[in-house]
């Protein structure tokens, strides 16, 4: 096998009063870092192998762990597991009869949970994936193990989903084995509310955005606002300034401080309408990501499993243009019609271009590539002052680094709804995908369909609307009025819910139509009634009532109350 499964190395055990470690309790820990016979996991490189003067080099870790930003080597017990594989056990001390780690230090454990919800979440291995602590462990995880059972044989498919003990208040770096999910979800369990951990999470992928949502809303980068920078917002007189200049100092997450701006720990009176720090630096779901080292950072604190936080990338296309003889002050003084020009050249509404960044360098490597002043006397006007004609090109050219959204998805959440006709009406769920940074308005029509039997006016109310999806928000529901129709009717009576258009920042997806079907509450009519006895004043007759329906109500409440007239002759 290639490597243990995770249950036996990632389980612990709570004392919560002393009663099984003594003292004032603590936890017991499963050793993380032990590797079966059979795993070639943790083994450094073979001698014989191409890298074998690197008597460091472990090639079982994923591979952005095991090079630096120029892709040479690092030495991985160095760098990253200085002192081992496994938990983080400072404190610790090993109980041979256990086979575990008796910790009496005061720190909490929970539960992180990262659960892949890509398509090919049971196909694409992303394992293993590292988890770092600061003080020099490295956990690997495998994921669970495969249940399937295909053809005699297991199915070879693993769901990617991922558990691990934490150690609370501490910082951990994650690196995925391959590229990262695109969609993932992330859970801090089993500890009570306010225990937290600071995340940050490897990405190969640079060129695309992630959206955070918590509790169903959009939980924006601590340094954005309606999906722009701040540090853009401040230049463009719509942000306040952060740093005592006039400018932006990007803010930082922490867990020892709530409104953490550059190395400044600020004191921030919450409400106060201040700008530092509209998300706190250490509430659960703050976010932001950092461009230099291509780490997304997240804070996490203690939920229940309902509050996990579900990241998903957005694709982007980010590029660079050159802006000759312009200055940096000069280009935001016409930055709306940069952007306005730049979204007809591409066929896009404006709302989908970002300005990243503006830095003079255009002319700066337009010198350099010319190999200098000194080699090129011509670009010399002052006298042969190659120091004032350097400053002169340097401040006539800008770097402009902007990104291109795609636009937002809308469909709906499923395509087919079966309701009882006494329900009144019926939740259909449309869903925004893809963007959630601007606003989207999608309209829809209740209406009958080809092949159904359903009537406007007479199963179903005929109706046109739209939904608003505001920014950050990504799930609408429009109720549908259905009616009650006297009488059995042995096969469901279907309409149809259709999106039928969307903004110009959207477009629709592959789900549009919805087949809406109404099931029949009134029993069939029993069957005649038969002769019991007679008097001259008197006929006595009995009724037996249909047993069984083909298509019987959908709530056990739901049958209505019937009558039929009986005429005897």
């Amino acid at each position: 096998i290639d490597m243990d499964c995770d249950g036996a190395k990632n389980s612990w055990v709570v004392d919560l009063d002393g009663t099984a470690l003594g003292g004032s309790g603590g936890t017991a820990l499963n050793p993380g870092e032990y590797f079966s016979p059979q795993s070639f996991f943790g083994v450094r490189y073979a001698a014989n192998g191409p890298n074998a003067h690197l008597g460091w080099w472990t090639p079982n870790v994923p591979v952005t762990m095991r090079v630096n930003t120029s892709g040479l080597p690092v030495d991985v017990s160095t760098v990253w597991t200085p002192k081992g594989y496994g938990h983080s056990r400072d404190g610790c001390v090993w109980e041979p009869l256990w086979e575990g780690w008796r910790c009496t230090d005061a720190a909490w454990r929970g539960n992180l949970a990262i659960e892949s919800q890509d398509a090919d979440f049971e196909l694409r291995r992303i394992s293993p994936v590292a988890v770092a602590a600061e003080d020099g462990y490295v956990q690997l995880l495998n994921g669970h193990q495969d249940h399937g059972w295909c053809f005699s044989y297991t199915c070879l498919k693993r769901i990617m989903v991922f558990n691990v003990p934490l150690k609370t208040q501490s910082v951990y770096t994650i690196h995925f084995s391959g590229t990262e999910p695109l969609k993932y979800t992330l859970g801090f369990f089993d500890l009570p509310p306010g225990h937290k951990v600071l995340l940050k999470i490897y990405y190969i992928t640079k060129s695309v955005r992630r959206q955070v949502m918590v509790n169903g809303q959009l939980w924006e980068d601590v340094n954005f606002h309606q999906g722009k920078r701040k540090k853009q917002l401040v230049r463009d007189g719509q942000w306040a300034a952060n740093d005592g200049n006039g400018g932006y100092t990007d803010q930082q997450l922490a867990l020892d401080c709530a409104c953490k701006i550059g190395n400044q720990c600020r004191q921030v009176e919450w409400g106060s309408g201040s700008a530092d720090c509209r998300t706190p630096s250490n509430g659960h779901g703050a976010n932001r990501w950092n461009r230099r080292t291509s780490l997304f950072e997240i804070v996490l604190e203690s939920r229940p499993a309902s509050e996990r936080i579900t990241v998903e990338a957005i694709p982007v296309v980010q590029a660079s243009m050159g802006v000759p003889a312009t200055s940096v002050d000069e280009f935001y003084e016409q930055k709306d019609t940069f952007i306005s020009s730049l979204a007809s050249l591409l066929g896009i509404p404006f709302d989908r271009i970002f300005i990243v960044d503006v830095v003079p360098g255009n002319a700066r490597r337009s010198l350099a590539e010319l190999g200098g002043a000194e080699e090129h006397p011509l670009l010399l006007t002052d006298g042969g002052d190659s120091e004032a004609a350097g400053r002169r090109l340097l401040a006539s050219g800008i770097d402009v680094v902007f990104e291109v959204t795609p636009g937002a998805k809308v469909e709906l959440d499923v395509e087919d709804y079966l309701v009882d006709e006494s329900a009144g009406t019926i939740p259909v769920v449309v869903k925004r995908t893809t963007n959630l940074y601007s606003n989207v308005t999608a309209e829809w029509e209740v209406t009958t369909c080809d092949g159904c039997a359903g009537v406007a006016g007479t199963h179903f109310v005929a109706a046109t609307g739209s939904v608003f999806f505001e920014q950050g928000v990504d799930t609408q529901t429009v109720q549908v009025t259905v009616l009650s129709v006297a009488g059995y009717t042995a096969t469901d009576v279907s309409f149809s819910f259709k999106l039928t258009n969307v903004t110009d920042n959207a477009e629709l997806g592959d789900k549009t139509v919805a087949l809406l079907a109404l099931r029949n509450v009134h029993p069939p009519a029993p069957s005649a009634p038969t002769f019991t006895a007679a008097s001259p004043t008197e006929v006595t007759i009995a009724f037996q009532a249909q047993s069984t329906w083909a298509n019987p109500p959908l709530a056990t409440d739901a049958t209505a109350t019937s009558g039929w007239d009986v005429e005897c002759r």
